[in-house]
């Protein structure tokens, strides 16, 4: 390839150069600079040859080219100056391609040899394209003012062409001056990704900005010339800027009877390890929605390769979906509301029996409940159900008047209390299997403290209405409940200090059980 692009290329200057040969020589004789210049043309062309990578080696042409026109010319200005005293006008046009060869390449190899890629920084093509432009102007009015001709009054005699030729330029003129402030502003660089419209399709790669248009290539290959007014006009998103990375969106739905904590959990596990996924900055999931299907959680990744975005979000879904299904979690699909109840009275008094027996191991969590009858006792199972919270959330507040007995089937809660200096302050934490709330179930008071969640849990709430008929079939259970919660009150209170000095100590077990049959109208 390289051997046939040599051959070509000599193959055209010496064909070029016999059809001159008379003029050239004629030329020589008359102008010896001229001369000169003619073969600096060609060792300029040679040295590009050698000087440009492979790639670029298509750019010598253009001078190559030049020189053929200066030669062509030549030859006819010889031709003509045997018949006609009218051939300057060929000299000066084959003066000025000579030097246009020249200047050509000159200007390739200041910008795009070996040599000129290791010492100067690229340029935008728009900058290369207008100082190319301004060299054939400088070249162009060198030969006029050899020529004896002056620019001024060109412009001078020509003003209606002027304004006619600048009116039909207009969009061309406004594309290069907006190319030039996308240049100065730099709103986005060569190989960035950018959102170029309101379209959410158009999206692509930049690949070329020059003094017309900007070229972009979008993910699915195809290519597409934005003119640069349209640019400078338009709201660009630049998913590369300011930073490498950029955040990616992807939204899961699981049923509402998976806690929103355990399937962020799981999700947020699964997408550690997805490709193209970043640690830094890390994901991270909120719940966005609640909808027809179930809780729509908003997946929020990071990613260096948004030309592969497409890869990346499906590894993220990939993952998820296994992490969700090895725990049981069926993502869900549209909801339509048709009920079918096909369940035989045994099936829904199996499945009422497994439910009932989770309560009734929940109920033996409470000491106080111990000398319950069992009947008793899955009257308390029957009555109660479970709640869930997320952390952070308050279960109770310190002051206020509800009256549910909690026991913590899963998670952490902190019990906290406002002291007489509106300082809050910490009495301790209570995981699985404790229960709180009792004081107030069972006398009605008000709560002595707060209950806030550690992290999500699951609990199971019995009312007070709930014990209203135990007790007056237990009268003995409300001994043993006055029993217990005054030695907690003595414990909690131990903790109490108000400046420096104890609290009085808990209730009594008889005033405690006083208040219990008062509250639930037991004689």
């Amino acid at each position: 390839m390289m051997n046939l692009f040599f051959a070509e290329t000599g193959g055209r200057i010496a064909a070029a150069g016999l059809l001159a040969h008379e003029g050239a020589d004629q030329w020589a004789k008359e102008e010896p600079l001229h001369g000169a210049l003619a073969i600096a043309a060609l060792l300029l062309i040679v040295l590009l040859v050698a000087l440009l990578p492979r790639e670029r080696r298509k750019f010598v042409r253009g001078p190559l080219v030049l020189l053929g026109l200066h030669i062509a010319l030549l030859v006819l200005h010889v031709m003509a100056s045997k018949t006609s005293a009218h051939d300057e006008p060929l000299w000066y046009a084959s003066l000025f391609f000579l030097l246009a060869s020249i200047g050509r390449s000159c200007f390739l190899l200041a910008t795009s040899s070996i040599v000129s890629h290791h010492i100067v920084k690229a340029l935008p093509k728009i900058f290369l394209d207008l100082l190319q432009v301004v060299i054939y102007a400088v070249l162009l009015l060198i030969v006029l003012k050899a020529a004896d001709v002056e620019a001024s009054s060109l412009v001078t005699g020509s003003a209606l062409i002027t304004a006619a030729i600048g009116l039909s330029m207009k969009d061309t003129l406004g594309n290069m001056f907006a190319g030039l402030a996308i240049q100065i502003q730099r709103p986005f660089d060569i190989n960035d990704w950018i959102e170029f419209d309101e379209h959410p399709y158009h999206i692509g790669k930049v690949l070329e900005i020059n003094w017309r248009a900007t070229k972009v290539i979008t993910l699915d290959k195809v290519e597409v010339i934005i003119p640069n007014s349209m640019l400078a006009n338009a709201p660009i998103r630049n998913f590369t800027k300011p930073k490498q990375h950029s955040r990616r969106s992807i939204y899961v739905v699981t049923p509402y009877d998976v806690p929103t904590g355990l399937a962020r959990k799981i999700m947020l596990e699964a997408v550690a390890d997805a490709w193209g996924v970043l640690e830094d900055p890390p994901p991270s999931i909120v719940s966005n929605n609640f909808n027809e299907r179930g809780v729509e959680h908003w997946v929020r990744i990071f990613t260096n390769e948004f030309d592969f975005r497409d890869k990346v979000d499906g590894s993220v879904r990939d993952h998820i979906w296994y992490a969700l299904h090895r725990h049981g979690i069926e993502i869900p699909g549209p909801i339509r509301q048709v009920e079918l109840h096909q369940a035989g009275p045994e099936v829904e008094a199996r499945e009422e029996g497994v439910r009932l027996a989770e309560r009734l191991e929940a109920l033996h969590y409470v000491d106080f409940l111990d000398d319950l009858p069992d009947d008793a006792l899955k009257k308390l199972a029957a009555a109660s159900r479970t709640r869930f919270y997320t952390a952070g959330e308050p279960v109770i507040e310190q002051g206020d008047h509800s009256t549910d007995l909690f026991i913590i089937l899963s998670g952490e809660v902190i019990v906290s209390f406002t002291n007489d200096g509106g300082r809050v302050e910490e009495i301790g934490r209570l995981g699985s299997t404790r229960f709180f709330g009792e004081t107030a179930c069972i006398t009605g008071e008000t709560r002595s403290a707060t209950i806030t969640m550690a992290s999500e849990g699951e609990f199971l709430v019995v009312e007070s209405e709930a014990f209203r008929s135990v007790l007056k079939e237990s009268p003995k259970l409300a001994e043993q409940m006055s029993k217990v919660i005054a030695s907690r009150q003595v414990e909690v209170q131990g903790r109490q200090v108000d400046d420096g000095e104890e609290k009085e100590s808990g209730e009594k077990p008889n005033d405690l059980v006083d208040r219990i049959r008062d509250f639930f109208g037991l004689t």
